[in-house]
């Protein structure tokens, strides 16, 4: 009887598990990110679906997934420290590591430089220092400077000082809309709309810049995070 009582229990999932499709989301935004960002790497335009770039869509799954997620995850603990330290750690190993590998690592291999010279580059420094402080720069010497790979050392990095700016925010919001649910729904709908507007109807890009975060790209993405926010409970 104690073995059946075992293997049920070991065999049935935990009464708190709720299946989701959150991975199978994470999985398509990531193949999406990776197959438009192959193209651009190569000077290509990426293919579009209903006339968006497939890596921009998979960036806004991904945003729209941690707004909704984010959230939650502050309403069942709404203190401060620990979701903060929560978010940190989220964000600030993987990205130092990264950082680290890159630098110290992958640069060597594909610079241009003399490897000497490479390492004596203030800027090898500079990199992972500012990027670990999310003050995005891309910028590594003699990263990639022959076409058509002639860009930055892992551009997506941009995407994450906006996605900390947004963790930040989820307190505030949380604590200063009203506590009327849907008429925290609506501020927050208007907000996701204004920005939307904004990015769509400017004729020429607003070339603004904010810790080094630029506007327009950051108007392109916060409304997909804000949406679900809205419907967050």
């Amino acid at each position: 009887m104690r073995a059946e009582k075992i293997a049920a229990r070991t065999a049935a999932p935990a009464p708190s598990h709720q299946s989701n499709s959150f991975d199978t989301l994470r999985l398509i935004g990531a193949l999406l990110v990776l197959t438009g960002h192959s193209f651009h790497l190569m000077a290509i335009p990426a293919p579009r679906i209903f006339g968006i770039a497939i890596h921009t869509l998979g960036l806004d799954i991904f945003f729209a997934i941690s707004g909704f997620l984010v959230t939650h995850s502050y309403l069942q603990d709404t203190r401060t420290g620990a979701y903060l330290a929560k978010r940190s750690l989220r964000i600030f190993p993987g990205l130092i590591a990264s950082l680290a590998v890159l630098a110290l690592a992958v640069g060597p291999f594909v610079t241009t430089l003399p490897l000497l010279d490479y390492f004596r580059d203030r800027h090898v420094a500079l990199f992972i220092l500012q990027n670990a402080a999310l003050h995005y720069d891309d910028w590594l010497p003699g990263w990639y400077e022959f076409p058509p790979f002639n860009g930055g050392a892992n551009g997506s990095l941009w995407t994450l000082p906006i996605e900390f700016g947004l963790y930040l925010l989820v307190p505030l919001v949380c604590r200063i809309l009203p506590a009327n649910r849907r008429g925290a729904a609506s501020i927050v709908l208007l907000l996701s709309i204004a920005a939307m507007w904004l990015s769509a109807c400017a004729s020429a890009p607003l070339e603004t810049h904010i810790y080094h975060i630029d506007l327009d790209g950051a108007l392109e993405v916060v409304p997909f995070f804000l949406a679900l926010r809205a419907g967050s409970r």
